[in-house]
């Protein structure tokens, strides 16, 4: 998740921000998204949900902004008493992985903001969609890496596949903790058959908090998000060549008010009135040295779509070709417009951050 970034702008939004600060906005529920801000009950929350994204059915789309409630995920233990009609957890994950694989974002727009690092040797493009999938604006960023060693792909995979979110945790700055809810690896296990058929495999569904800080005097941000990822075996077949391997990680939003309070009310890190706790953070790396703090924090929202994939094209070397394009509201008092400037220049150095991260894995063994 990208977070917007401290700018002149943000400064004179001292009205704004102090609103956050003042509580004039009424204070979130423990596990209620934003709708719990206008004044709507967990039941209103998980009606609305349902009402919306189509009752305990696979959907035509998960890449929107639009929450998630338990019924709409796959079946599991812990949340099967909000669960009435969940999805055929195969026909979730392909429906999922399959409208990742195929996402597109060749038709949309360049934006003003490029990069290029030298030192690396790649440019970074960045890219805007017109408005899509429930008006939600998407940005996009693509970067082409040389295959320099056997083993790039596969540091690629285990850096933003793999534990997904423990890794973004110890490379993003702004994330200052991150809190694994609960896994479907069992669910998994049982589907792996018609997954591998379908051409995926080592699949994994996860349901994570992360917590990220923005610029004082803004209140810090939780995202709960599913995050969904699998390796695709077939071959295919891109603009760029013929692909070799390839990953895709998807990640949208679920309403926790919808889950069963005994389960997730020992798990989420926040408190009834929206704070999260320093005795309720897990010692680690990913606690960035707030152990001991306490903060109110928003419930802001994000989808993603992330692939990388290794490509040979015609009387080229193999290259691995990163893509990464997300859509977010961070909620609060930061205005959109404010949200959808930063959002280039974030997305744009995460590039660094990964790529730091990975040589650090590599130097420590």
């Amino acid at each position: 998740m990208h977070q917007p970034e401290a700018t002149d702008e943000e400064h004179h939004l001292a009205t704004l921000t102090m609103a956050e600060h003042a509580n004039e906005e009424p204070p979130l529920r423990a596990g209620v998204g934003d709708a719990g801000r206008a004044g709507q009950s967990g039941e209103e929350t998980a009606r609305r949900s349902s009402d919306t994204r189509t009752h305990g059915h696979v959907l035509q789309t998960y890449l929107t902004l639009q929450p998630l409630g338990a019924n709409h995920l796959p079946w599991h233990e812990h949340i099967k008493a909000a669960q009435q009609s969940p999805p055929p957890t195969d026909q979730f994950i392909l429906q999922i992985l399959n409208e990742g694989k195929s996402w597109n974002e060749s038709g949309w727009k360049p934006t003003t903001h490029k990069s290029y690092d030298p030192q690396a040797g790649h440019k970074i493009h960045i890219l805007q969609s017109s408005k899509q999938n429930g008006g939600d604006a998407w940005f996009a960023r693509k970067s082409v890496h040389a295959d320099e060693h056997p083993h790039i792909f596969q540091e690629f995979d285990y850096v933003l596949r793999t534990d997904h979110s423990v890794h973004e945790a110890e490379y993003t700055p702004e994330v200052f903790h991150h809190q694994h809810i609960m896994s479907w690896r069992a669910e998994v296990a049982k589907v792996e058959e018609t997954l591998k058929a379908a051409g995926w495999e080592k699949v994994e569904i996860d349901l994570v908090e992360m917590y990220h800080k923005l610029p004082a005097p803004l209140k810090r941000r939780r995202f709960v998000e599913l995050v969904v990822s699998g390796v695709y075996t077939q071959a295919d077949k891109t603009d760029d060549g013929d692909v070799l391997s390839q990953f895709v990680l998807v990640q949208f939003p679920i309403d926790l008010s919808t889950f069963p309070p005994s389960f997730i009310g020992p798990i989420s890190c926040l408190d009834a009135n929206n704070r999260i706790h320093g005795d309720r953070i897990a010692q680690g790396a990913a606690a960035k040295k707030d152990e001991a703090a306490t903060y109110e924090c928003v419930t802001g929202v994000y989808a993603s779509v992330e692939k990388v994939a290794l490509v040979r094209g015609e009387g080229r070397p193999s290259e691995n070709i990163w893509t990464m394009s997300t859509t977010s509201d961070a909620k609060g008092a930061l205005p959109m417009w404010l949200q959808k400037r930063a959002i280039p220049g974030a997305i744009a150095k995460d590039v660094d951050f990964v790529e730091k991260y990975m040589k650090k894995l590599t130097r420590d063994g």
